[in-house]
């Protein structure tokens, strides 16, 4: 697969969940095939033009609709956790400054489409393609602002950019991101268009071998009069294939609300969770499984909001903890490094002596800055070590009594609740000058 790099833009991020679906071998498409449409929405259908070479039948397809995606209830609770995190805030705001206008808000529409490596189960030859409410010099204009790497070139008498691995060309309106080759076929095959009912704002479908004779699952959102829709539709072989296939989802509901009410996570996120959860509704169409959750626009926003919320403050509160953590993990190794690299210069016949524990007092809530005296002391000095800035845990280098085994110690509290976490390598002295580190680091509540 390519390098998609910053240029492919945020809203490649629409696509993840998708992509993760293909973890299966696609299940053939004839050349006919169009994508199904629910039995139970209206018939009225419009025409959306799609850029060359993407596919509608492909085994994994994605088209979202910039100005109907700006509308509905997802964008308003996306944009409200991100205003949540500052350092969301401040990557839209550089996008924003480096692309010279904002692409989420100027997005007239992105497609993905791709096969499925039927070894590795993972997407195969992508394509992007991407139309922006801005002139085609303006749209390569952003990309190459974005990530300098891309040099203005061009490709079968269109505009492009050269980023190496990955090329843009201006397609129209559309910008089709691709390896050259792709593009170079791709740009002498004719358009196609993708049946759509007008409210319909995002649609995608994925095909894969599976144990529940699922042909093809599609799902699409769309804003009905003050309401909002989200349909995943399951094309199945039979009638009594897709009954069986609804009986499986109203197990995994109950299984799913019970998960949810017995969970820790933020009450916030559970209540939220649950009440969308309750309101899906399963039905059988002739062999289609369709998996409704249809809301008032201003509820579906409120439980979006929530949802999207707690997730983002779970997320940002996640990565700190890892941020922490790593403070552990990489300081114990740089320590038993330390120890090796002395014993080695040295052609010590024992380990150094054993380095306090630094702080004594392990911190506890909140990181401490240790004064330059502590490690001053000199058996930390004579491991040419010591750390500048707060620190999270207290640091120690133990020594057994016969010379030849050692240990390097984190410990620390993050949360402040008097239960300690402990990191540990050991290190062991083989021969004179000799140290061997083991494998792997030895962790005791990680997390706290």
């Amino acid at each position: 697969m390519p390098r998609i790099s910053s240029p492919a833009f945020v809203v490649a991020a629409l696509t993840a969940s998708l992509v993760s679906c293909t973890r299966s071998k696609p299940v053939a498409q004839s050349a006919a095939a169009a994508p199904a449409t629910s039995a139970s929405v209206a018939t009225a259908s419009s025409q959306r033009l799609l850029a060359h070479g993407i596919d509608p039948r492909a085994p994994l397809f994605v088209y979202v609709d910039g100005p109907g995606f700006r509308k509905s209830p997802f964008y308003s609770a996306l944009m409200a956790s991100v205003a949540m995190i500052p350092p969301a805030r401040a990557g839209l705001s550089k996008l924003e400054h480096d692309c010279g206008f904002d692409p989420l808000e100027r997005l007239g529409s992105f497609a993905l489409s791709a096969t499925i490596d039927p070894t590795s189960q993972d997407p195969k030859d992508p394509l992007f393609a991407l139309s922006f409410e801005v002139t085609e010099q303006r749209a390569l204009a952003c990309v190459a602002g974005i990530d300098p790497d891309f040099k203005p070139d061009t490709l079968a008498n269109h505009r492009a950019l050269n980023g190496g691995d990955l090329w843009v060309v201006a397609d129209g309106t559309r910008l089709l991101f691709a390896d050259k080759a792709r593009l170079q076929a791709v740009l002498a095959t004719p358009e196609r268009t993708l049946e759509l009912p007008p409210a319909r704002y995002l649609f995608a479908a994925v095909s894969k071998d599976n144990p529940l004779s699922i042909e093809r699952a599609q799902l699409s959102a769309a804003l009905l009069g003050t309401d909002t829709e989200l349909l995943v539709t399951a094309r199945t072989g039979s009638a009594a294939a897709a009954e069986t296939l609804r009986r499986h989802g109203e197990e995994f509901k109950r299984q799913a609300a019970t998960r949810i009410a017995d969970s820790d996570q933020d009450p916030q996120l559970k209540a939220a969770t649950a009440q969308l959860l309750a309101r899906v509704t399963l039905a059988v169409h002739e062999s289609q499984l369709e998996a409704r959750l249809q809301l008032p626009q201003a509820e579906a926003e409120s439980a979006l909001t929530g949802v999207f919320s707690a997730l983002a403050v779970y997320g940002v509160q996640k990565y700190l903890l890892q941020a922490k953590t790593a403070e552990a993990r990489y300081t114990v190794a740089r320590i038993a490094k330390q120890v090796a690299s002395a014993v080695t210069e040295r052609h010590l016949s024992r380990l150094p002596k054993a380095a306090p524990l630094t702080p004594k007092q392990v911190p506890r809530g909140e990181a401490v800055l240790v004064p330059e005296a502590d490690w001053a002391e000199p058996a930390w000095r004579a491991l040419s070590f010591s750390m500048e800035g707060k620190q999270n845990y207290s640091y120690e280098f133990e020594v057994a009594a016969d010379g030849k085994h050692g240990v390097v110690r984190a410990q620390g509290d993050l949360n402040g609740d008097g239960v300690f976490s402990r990191f540990e390598l050991g290190l062991t002295l083989k021969a004179p000058g000799y140290v061997i580190l083991d494998a792997e680091m030895r962790e005791q509540n990680p997390e706290e």
